[in-house]
């Protein structure tokens, strides 16, 4: 290679690095409409900035009958008023951002939105925090009149909210709590004001928290607000994966039946762990499935799949439930993967989430999906040596180990069939 083609080279690698650079420190601007955040016929527009992967969101309390904003022009229908303050917010977003830039500050787009709202007159119709609690205790007032819930479960809950209230009076002077205000520190904050405060134990502590969390899992699924504090707050006290770490079919059916709000991320997420549950895929599995591991085995069914973990075939009979699942796949990915799947760790994430959202008291990851199969199908009838083929174990007691703790309803169910046989003692 001669000088000159080396210094060409060297000069087109600089040009890509910097294109790159000028890719990444991109920021983008939005104004968008919402009709789940108003009533009957109207909406509410929304302004997002986006930034590295991280957005802020903010209401600007202006409405507009549903389909009327043009987002390309920022204007109104039949609105002229309107649609100047826009342009005009619009205008005030974009030198903010410059400002920011220029004075090399960070740039963080929950700050660059809190800075423009300072300078207006707008009002964020975003719920605060205290009012996300009131609909909780709402809701949880009408689903212990439907017997949904214990009336001790209601108290407990609203014992939890009334110290939420408390602790947010005594930090911030007030119960209004932005949820853009409140970080991860507030949250560990609240459980040593607990400890101090009400000398309660860890298990009343993680009482607490399942309220917050349920709080700003409301919050995410709405897209009000872009992480859960609370998700963190006992980060440090590991619960680890125990062999009791799986859904029942009521809970499973709870998940299943989740409605979400323009959020179409949570629901491929449910949709794609409730699949595993179907399935006892692992997530690497669920990953590499394409369409045409789907095959038949006489008139059944089933995936056959190289597993990934261990490179042992696996054979996996696929049922009404599943197969439905797999048509809504199909539907809407048009693309090489049957399932639509993120990172293991956003999957995990938002099935936490999912969790506080469905009322389930429990760690849920994308393993628990595997576990929840193999316990379902052991509670039903299959035996031992049938889950160990559809697993791609190699030992009969990895199956054992990990997935095979008999319950006490299926102890008691199954001694009622063996001794219905004994007429002759």
């Amino acid at each position: 290679m001669t000088k000159i083609d080396k210094a060409a080279r060297i000069s087109k690698l600089l040009d890509e690095a910097e294109a790159l650079k000028h890719q990444n420190s991109k920021i983008g601007v939005r104004f968008y409409e919402r009709s789940d955040q108003s009533f009957g016929s109207k909406s509410v527009i929304y302004v997002s900035v986006t930034f590295k992967g991280r957005t802020s969101r903010r209401s600007t309390g202006i409405e507009c009958t549903v389909n009327t904003f043009n987002s390309d022009t920022l204007t109104i229908e039949n609105d002229s008023v309107s649609s100047t303050f826009i342009q005009k917010l619009n205008a005030l977003v974009k030198e903010t951002i410059t400002e920011f830039r220029i004075t090399d500050r960070t740039i963080d787009p929950s700050k660059i939105l809190q800075v423009v709202f300072l300078q207006t007159t707008l009002h964020d119709s975003t719920p605060n925090f205290s009012e996300i609690l009131d609909y909780i205790a709402l809701t949880s007032k009408k689903s212990e009149q439907l017997k949904e819930i214990t009336e001790k479960t209601l108290k407990r809950t609203l014992l939890c909210i009334e110290r939420l209230n408390e602790y947010h009076l005594k930090r911030f002077k007030t119960k209004q709590i932005r949820l853009s205000k409140y970080t991860v520190s507030d949250a560990k904050d609240f459980i040593q004001w607990l400890k101090l405060q009400y000398a309660v134990s860890n298990a009343t502590i993680r009482k607490h928290l399942q309220v917050a969390r349920k709080a700003f899992a409301i919050a995410l699924e709405n897209r009000w607000h872009d992480f859960n504090p609370y998700m963190y707050a006992m980060a440090s006290e590991k619960t680890g994966v125990n062999i009791d770490n799986y859904l029942t079919e009521p809970e499973l059916k709870a998940l299943r039946e989740l409605t979400f709000l323009n959020n179409q991320i949570y629901e491929e997420i449910r949709d794609a762990f409730v699949f595993q549950c179907l399935t006892g895929l692992s997530f690497a599995d669920l990953k590499q499935l394409r369409p045409e591991h789907i095959k038949r085995i006489g008139e059944s069914p089933v995936i056959v799949i190289q597993r990934k973990k261990t490179g042992k075939p696996s054979t996996i009979p696929l049922f009404q439930l599943s197969l439905e699942y797999l048509d809504k796949f199909r539907e809407a990915n048009k693309g090489t993967f049957c399932i639509p799947s993120y990172s293991q760790t956003h999957h995990n994430r938002v099935l936490k989430e999912l969790a506080m959202l469905a009322n389930i008291d429990k760690n849920l990851t994308t393993h628990t999906a595997r576990r929840t199969f193999g316990n379902l199908m052991l509670a039903n009838g299959l035996s031992k040596e049938s889950l160990q083929s559809i697993y791609g174990h190699s030992s009969i007691k990895i199956t054992e180990r990990h997935y095979s703790n008999t319950s006490v309803e299926r102890s008691i169910e199954e001694m009622k069939t063996v001794t219905s046989k004994l007429h002759n003692l």
